[in-house]
C-alpha cells in the first residue's frame, strides 16, 4: 500500500516547526487504530496534519484528506495550533516572524496589483510595524520579539534557527548571533 508523497505542505502550515518527536508512536497508533482525523488540504496542499501525513507514510497507511476553504490560511493555522502546542516565547516569536513574512509578501502583491489597476480597488495595507505588532499580539509576544525572530530567519545559519525552533536558544540571543559571521555562529 503506497502513500502518495507528492502532496506539498502549504506555506501557512510551515510557520510552525515540524514536531517529529514521537512520530513513530503516532504511526504505530495509526497502524493499529486507523487515521481518526483527516488531513486538511487547502488548494491541494496540506494546511493542517503534516505529522499525521508523515505518520501515515511511516505506517504505510493511505491517508484520508478533507478540503477546507478559508480566507486567511495563516490565521487558520494559528487558530488550530497556538493553543494545542506548548511553545516558549522564543518559539512563538519565530512562528510570528514566519506569519509576518507571508503577510508582508501578500501586501506587496496587493500593492503591485493596485499599481497595475492604477488605483482601482487599491486596498490599504498595514505598515510593516503595524503588521509586526499585530502578529506579535496574535501569537502573544512583543513586536520587538517578532523583529528579533525576523532577523534570525533572514541572517542566522540553519543551526541557529533550529535551536530557537526547538526551544534550545532564546530568540534575543539568536538575533545577536545572527549579526556575526557564519563561523562565529557555528562556534556558538
Amino acid at each position: 500500500m503506497a502513500v502518495d508523497s507528492s502532496v506539498e505542505f502549504h506555506e501557512a502550515a510551515n510557520i510552525f516547526p515540524m514536531d517529529d518527536e514521537h512520530i513513530d508512536d503516532l504511526a504505530e497508533d495509526i497502524k493499529q487504530h486507523g487515521q481518526r482525523i483527516p488531513i486538511e488540504l487547502l488548494g491541494g496542499k496540506i494546511v493542517d496534519g503534516r505529522r499525521r501525513f508523515m505518520a501515515c507514510k511511516i505506517a504505510g497507511v493511505i491517508p484520508s484528506f478533507a478540503d477546507v476553504d478559508v480566507d486567511d490560511p495563516v490565521s487558520y493555522v494559528l487558530s488550530l495550533n497556538l493553543h494545542r502546542r506548548h511553545l516558549t516565547p522564543s518559539q512563538l516569536s519565530m512562528v510570528g516572524a514566519r506569519a509576518r513574512d507571508i503577510y508582508d509578501r501578500e501586501a506587496k502583491e496587493r500593492m503591485v496589483e493596485g499599481a497595475k489597476n492604477k488605483g482601482k480597488e487599491n486596498l490599504p495595507c498595514p505598515e510593516s510595524g503595524q503588521a509586526r505588532d499585530a502578529v506579535g499580539k496574535a501569537v502573544g509576544v512583543s513586536g520587538k520579539s517578532i523583529d528579533h525572530a525576523t532577523r534570525v530567519l533572514k541572517s542566522a545559519i540553519p543551526e541557529i534557527v533550529k535551536a530557537v525552533d526547538e526551544g534550545r536558544m532564546a530568540v534575543s540571543t539568536a538575533a545577536i548571533l545572527a549579526t556575526e559571521p557564519e563561523e562565529v555562529q557555528r562556534d556558538e
